[in-house]
């Protein structure tokens, strides 16, 4: 499944270089822990990554939110579970969220 950024990276050449993390946060990237408080914009982002997925079936809207809603809670719930040590980022453009990162440092 193709991810479609919220907002696109603005063009090389600026000092705002996708990898380096001194050039994204010469653009206003930050990461941060995530918090209770960003569940409702997670979910949202879920809802977005499965968008054209759903798109073809002939859902009610109802169905579909109880269905998006419960999917991401047990995602969330498993990673939570599963993952207890990992980083749960939030990936913040000029402190507005736009993104998740979620990384698990293990041993080599």
């Amino acid at each position: 499944m193709e991810v479609v950024p919220l907002r696109p990276f603005p063009p090389t050449g600026d000092g705002c270089g996708p990898f380096a993390l001194a050039s994204l946060r010469a653009c206003g990237i930050e990461l941060r822990r995530a918090r209770d408080a960003d569940i409702v914009f997670l979910r949202g982002l879920y809802q977005a990554s499965r968008e054209d997925e759903l798109a073809a079936g002939a859902w009610l809207a109802a169905h579909k939110q109880a269905f998006l809603d419960s999917q991401f809670a047990l995602q969330h719930t498993d990673y939570i579970s599963r993952y207890p040590n990992a980083d749960f980022l939030l990936i913040e453009q000029h402190g507005r969220p736009i993104g998740r990162f979620y990384r698990l440092r293990t041993p080599p």
